[in-house]
Formats: structure tokens, sequence, C-alpha cells
């Protein structure tokens, strides 16, 4: 390793930046080149990557704590090993290196984000909730658009959080603005969907998502809120690199009906990527890290998987908007703040069946005694009824009931079973339920609520999120790191 490249590794370490990247994994370790950021493999058979997992050596009374990650896609080849290997060392105890830690989230300020400034050259007509832009006259503060689009002015039958401002796509409608990344984070994309009448309260009014990699269409749906107006997350992961500026755009889609989409209050999080396992096993156990929440809103928001996201594919979790965390069907988010949360900010309401549910995919390094725990309940939404939530892990089928009249109660339920998994096998641990319930006006969509699943192991068991044989390559790597140190 030249004596650059280790000054840089140092660097990292000593500005506690455990995102490295390993170009290659050399025939020569002298050829080891580390840079902050993202990693992906360039070349054939490129891979994306999310940090997972972390071990931890003890040499000469200093503990090197190894954060590394190696996602081969289904039909690399072995000798192609491509990775990302970062090491982070401490002169703290081994003790304090598994304190719970969550990522660290940080709002990306968006321009206009609630479209309360309004275009240039627009004269508002109190007889008119809608005004129809140009491209060539008027600018919208923050944001580029093109093909059809009207800034709308809430009232009468147009719902907005807060009574605001939002805009209508229509044919060919689209919007986008470009925000700044450092490629430390992800972000996850908050945004409001709004019908433009009582009729178009439907799955024709919908729009099109778009981030660096991806893109998802989002539909209305009934019954899902008590307002004209629904909230939705989506992931603006990517696959490569992103130093510099990341774009989000949003456009409409045809509708034959002509029920344009209105989209108002459009939020980013970046979210840190997760450096290390929560004590009691789960990452995000408590629903912290999520979409943002949006101030001037008692609803919460609505969680969908992606466009191509399997839920048990444990490689797709950086697509989804709840940190670690698979959707099943559709479930909401929800806060404390307006929802009863037994633990912390947030919790997860599972919604509507066929299923809805969360799948949390992991390996388990031995076999043994396993506890699960979580907390079942009602969200204090008026969600009258009969639940039934299945807690599945691999097999392994568990279910709870309970009778809600919608007051806030919520109950703690536990589970034990012996782990008799292969050391290499994923293993999806879910939540779901297929019960349809609803408030008790009968107007409004409801279920389950669960949050701060726990994992708890007995002696020399705990879970894994990577194939042992990687560790081999990073005690490798730990080696030549002391010899420079």
């Amino acid at each position: 390793m030249s004596t650059k490249d280790m000054s840089k590794c140092q660097m990292l370490v000593q500005e506690r930046k455990v995102r490295c990247k390993l170009e290659k994994i050399p025939k020569s370790y002298e050829d080891v080149h580390f840079e902050a950021g993202y990693a992906t493999g360039e070349g054939i058979n490129a891979i994306s990557f999310e940090l997972l997992q972390h071990e931890t050596l003890t040499f000469k009374g200093k503990t090197i704590l190894i954060y590394l990650n190696f996602h081969p896609k289904k039909d690399d080849a072995v000798n192609m090993i491509w990775g990302q290997l970062c090491l982070f060392a401490s002169s703290v105890s081994s003790k304090r290196m598994i304190t719970n830690h969550e990522s660290s989230t940080q709002p990306i300020p968006l321009q206009n984000s609630g479209f309360e400034t309004r275009p240039t050259n627009v004269t508002i007509n109190t007889t008119s909730q809608f005004v129809l832009l140009n491209n060539k006259i008027n600018v919208i503060p923050g944001w580029a658009f093109n093909g059809t689009v009207w800034y709308v002015t809430a009232g009468g039958n147009i719902s907005l959080p807060g009574n605001g401002h939002g805009v209508q796509l229509g044919p060919n409608g689209m919007i986008n603005q470009t925000f700044k990344s450092d490629g430390s984070y992800d972000y996850v994309l908050t945004f409001t969907l709004a019908p433009s009448s009582i009729e178009c309260a439907n799955n024709f009014t919908a729009v099109n998502v778009s981030g660096p990699s991806s893109s998802k269409v989002f539909n209305f749906k009934e019954s899902l809120e008590i307002e004209m107006w629904q909230t939705y997350a989506y992931s603006i992961w990517s696959a490569e690199i992103r130093h510099g500026v990341m774009g989000i755009q949003i456009q409409s889609v045809a509708s034959s009906s002509a029920c344009w989409p209105i989209v108002d209050t459009i939020l980013v999080n970046g979210i840190e990527t997760l450096r290390m396992y929560e004590a009691m096993g789960f990452v995000n156990s408590g629903f912290e890290v999520g979409p943002t929440f949006i101030d001037n809103s008692s609803q919460g928001i609505l969680l969908e998987p992606g466009s191509d996201e399997d839920p048990f594919n444990p490689y797709q979790s950086a697509q989804s908007p709840l940190q670690e965390w698979t959707i099943l069907g559709m479930v909401k988010y929800i806060d404390s703040k307006h929802y009863a949360v037994p633990r912390g900010r947030a919790a997860i309401e599972l919604v509507s069946g066929s299923p809805s549910g969360i799948v949390y995919n992991t390996q388990f390094l031995k076999q043994g005694k396993v506890i699960i725990d979580f907390f079942m309940g009602d969200a204090n939404d008026s969600c009258v009824g009969d639940f039934m939530v299945f807690l599945q892990v691999k097999n392994m089928i568990w279910n709870f009931t309970m009778r809600s009249i919608g007051i806030g109660s919520s109950e703690k339920h536990s589970v034990t079973f012996n782990a008799k998994f292969s050391n290499n096998e994923w293993i999806p641990i879910s939540f779901y339920s297929f019960n349809e319930t609803r408030t008790s006006n009968h107007q409004v969509l409801c279920g389950p609520m669960i949050d701060s699943p726990t994992i708890q192991f007995s002696s020399g068991l705990r879970s894994k999120k990577l194939h042992h044989i990687w560790l081999v390559f990073s005690l490798v790597f730990v080696a030549v790191f002391i010899i420079f140190i």
C-alpha cells in the first residue's frame, strides 16, 4: 500500500468516515486503494453496495472494527470479486462498539418544496383555482417544468396540506429539481398526491416518480385517508456513485378520464448508510429511520414496494423507503405526534390485506435459541375490529390476535424458536396481516400497528447479513492495515 493511500485511509479513520471504496481485490495487496464515498464495481457485472455488517478484531489492545460488504450478482464468477471494505480503527473498548446505533438523517432542503412561492408573471384569479403556466414566460421558483402544468390553489373540491398551493400535471406535465449529493447518504422522497375532484379519487389519478436509477407509478387509492390527499414515499436509491447533483422528477400518467394529478409538499430526507447492528439484532428495529413526515399533516405516509422490488430479496432493501425493511402490499408509516406509538417516534400500521406487511432478511451465524419480541396494537385512529398478525420466520408461522376499539392500546408478544439454518442462507422474518378493518365511521382502511421488534440470541448466536466467507478477506486486509499503523 502506498504512503499516499495509507494516509488517505488514516484520514478516513480519523474523520470516522466508514464508507470507503476498495476498487478491486488485487493480486498484490500493495495495490489496495481506498476512496471515500459509495462503492461500485466497474466493468463486467458491476455491483452496487450497501453497508451491512461489521466484525471486530482486537490487536495489541486496539479494537479494529471492520465494515465490509460484498454483493456479487447472481452469475458473477467467484474470481471476479468486487466489493466494499472499510476499516475503522478505534481505541474505544469493544463493549462500546456494540452499543445501539441508528443511522443519522439529514433533511435535504429543496427550493419551494410546498409551491407556496408563486410562479413569476402570474396573477392569481380569485374566480379560478387553476392557472395554466407557460414555461416561456412563467418560472416556478426552484422547479423546472415541461408539458401542461397548472398552478393550483386549495379550496372547494381541492384539498391540500395546509390548504396551500400545489401544481397539477396535465398531458405530458412534468416537474423536476436537482440537489447536491456528496455520496454520504441514501435519499427518500416524501410527496403529496391529490385528485382534482371527488370523481377522480381513484386509480385514475397517478404520477410517475423518477430517481437516478429507477421509477415508480403511484396511484391515488380510495379509502386510505380521511383527507382528499395522500402522502407517499419513494426511495431515490442509486446503483452508482452520486457525487455532485442528483435529480428527482414527477410526471403525469396519461388518464383517459382526464383526472390529472395534483402534487404538493415534496420533501427529501438524506439517510446515512448504517454503520453497525443494533444491540438487539434488527437494524432500524424501531422504524425510526425512514421518510420525513409533513409538518402540517396529521396523516401517515403510505409505503409500497418498488416497481421491481422483491420483498424477499435481501439485496433490494436499498430500494425501500424504510431502511433495511422491505414492504408487502401497502403499509402506513405513522408518527408518535398523531398516533399511538409504544416506543420512539414511529411505527408501522398494516392498512390493507392481501397481504400488508414488512419483511426483514437476515442470516444466522450459528444454530441455537432465538427470541423475537414486538409490540402489536392499534394506532389510536378509531380502527375498530379483530386484528390478526402473522409472524413468519422462513417456514415457521405464529399468529396473534386482539380486539381493537381504536383507542391506542397495545400488547407485547414474544416467540421462541431454535435457529437451524445454514449460515449462508438468507432467512426472511416478516410481520403481515390479511384482514381488512376500517375506522369506526367505516370510511378509512386501517389495521394493526407493529413496533419495536427485537431479536435476542442465546450465548454465541447472533444474526448476520453477510456470508462468512468474506470474513476471510477482511482478516487478511486487517492484517495489512495493522502493519502500516
